[in-house]
């Protein structure tokens, strides 16, 4: 068998990876469930090479799921790098212990392993901008062979026909014999390969044994860095994205429930439609609880976290409570803009952006908040008074140039736009991230007043809000216990 020319370029660091790379694409057009089985051991010998060469390895026995967490806590795993590991972990296993895997899913698994071993090649030889070119489309080599097959099975039909019986059984028993011949000769073949590759692991974890702390350091910020040039195409990134909806709660496909092919909000149900119709074009995904928006999300090639959500989610009870507390434990939500009104819905309608990233725990990964208010005392836009991007610099400005948002930022105190809000302080708020701080003056002069149809719809939202909450205290009165809330969770790597 050949080796692929996607995973070509990894013999420079262990033929391994090679040979399980090039084994999934051989499997992939017949037998996909046996080419996710392979890219999970494709994703466990990239682990444990990762691992030896940071001076991490301990032994073969070492569950993956283990090691991707000790490599993650070590700072060597982040993003986008990290989930990949687990999304090849997590479809092998399925592969194994449930018979599953389809073409589709297989075929996102061999992109998936790509993209890892280019990371892992910028890593380790310190070129960044390595570019194998694009992925090749794995061929269908068992279409000819399907062929093949066919006619030697005739000409074997046509040979045990001249045979007596006890020379068909005589050769019958040769050929199972020369089956398991092979069979064991490749068995002792793996068997070798794999001991040369533990070999070559006890090797590379004594050289970076041997590397100093500042060595180590300065590979696992190479690692870092990597990360955040994989590149996945628009197609790949909603797949990914639907994979942790799901894991979430969330009904949703993206090439099978969309707008377009008449998916459309149900009651008890949580819906991930695609392709959703809104005030700015077609959003990539709109998710409802119900037949309640909460939140909105675009999946672009190398992108970062971002989602834009209903102004109701960050501060109604209930599940809105729920949600807000999960995306502050599973991730780090550090900055909030709080948008003018009727920006991405109907005019009125209050928007928030969230920016966050997933945390490296299950727990805690929100420490501060920094809101930048956009909303208070700026104009009632609309066509007489578009939104441009000049109204964005000042944001940026405070925002900072790191993606991640750990660029120095300065609190402006009560009279800014900016401020930081602790972690403790949101929780004694109930959780409650409406913060708003400015007086707002837009009010005090009738000439600066929003035109009548935003004033009417501020209202009825707050009159819907507040039938809301009514018919909850009814409930309750009434002795009735309430509709259970359905948990959901967005603590999840939603990308512009």
């Amino acid at each position: 068998m050949a080796s692929s020319p996607n995973f070509e370029f990894l013999h420079a660091h262990d033929a391994q990876l090679v040979r399980l790379g090039s084994l999934a694409e051989w499997y992939f057009a017949d037998d996909p469930n046996t080419c996710l089985i392979k890219l999970r051991q494709f994703g466990e010998v990239l682990a444990q090479l990762t691992a030896a060469k940071v001076g991490l390895y301990v032994d073969a026995e070492e569950k993956q799921v283990n090691l991707l967490r000790r490599l993650r806590d070590r700072g060597v795993l982040k993003g986008e790098v990290d989930r990949l590991f687990h999304e090849l972990r997590k479809a092998g296993n399925d592969a194994t212990h449930e018979l599953a895997g389809n073409q589709r899913t297989a075929l996102s698994g061999l992109k998936y392993a790509r993209a890892l071993g280019i990371w892992f090649h910028r890593v380790f030889t310190h070129d960044r901008t390595f570019d194998p070119g694009s992925f090749i489309p794995p061929p269908e080599p068992h279409v000819e062979t399907q062929a093949l097959k066919a006619e030697l099975a005739q000409l074997r039909k046509e040979v045990y026909a001249s045979l007596s019986k006890v020379d068909a059984a005589e050769a019958l028993a040769q050929a199972e014999a020369q089956r398991r011949l092979e069979a064991e000769a490749l068995a002792q073949e793996a068997a070798a390969q794999v001991q040369a590759f533990q070999t070559r692991l006890a090797q590379v974890q004594t050289q970076a044994d041997r590397a100093s702390e500042q060595e180590l350091k300065q590979t696992i910020a190479q690692a870092q860095v990597a990360e955040t040039h994989v590149s996945l195409d628009e197609r790949e990134t909603r797949r990914l994205i639907d994979a942790q909806l799901r894991a979430a709660g969330w009904d949703v496909d993206s090439e099978v429930l969309t707008y377009t092919s008449g998916t459309r909000p149900q009651k008890g149900k949580n819906l991930a439609i695609a392709e959703f119709p809104t005030a700015e074009g077609r959003a990539d995904y709109a998710l409802f609880v119900g037949l309640q928006v909460v939140a909105v999300v675009e999946a672009k090639r190398q992108s970062k976290d971002v989602s834009v959500l209903p102004d109701n989610v960050l501060f109604e009870d209930g599940q809105g409570r729920s949600i807000r507390a999960d995306l502050m434990d599973k991730c780090n939500l550090h900055t909030i803009l709080r948008l003018p009104t009727g920006i991405f819905y109907a005019q009125g309608v209050k928007t928030n952006v969230l920016f966050f990233q997933r945390g490296t725990t299950e727990k805690g990964n929100t420490k501060q908040v920094w809101i930048y208010d956009m909303r208070t005392n700026m104009p009632a836009f609309g066509k007489r008074t578009p939104l441009t991007r000049e109204h964005f610099r000042d944001f940026g400005q405070c925002y900072g140039n790191d993606p991640q948002g750990s660029s120095p930022r300065v609190d402006q105190g009560e009279e800014g736009r900016f401020r930081c809000f602790l972690r403790e302080a949101i929780a004694k708020r109930g959780e409650n991230l409406d913060l708003s701080w400015l007086r707002d003056e837009s009010l005090q002069s009738g000439d600066d007043l929003p035109e009548p149809e935003v004033i009417a719809t501020e209202i009825m939202e707050k009159l819907r809000l507040a039938t809301k909450e009514m018919e909850s205290l009814l409930v309750l009165l009434e002795g009735e216990e309430a509709p259970e809330a359905v948990s959901a969770s967005v603590g999840l790597p939603i990308v512009e």
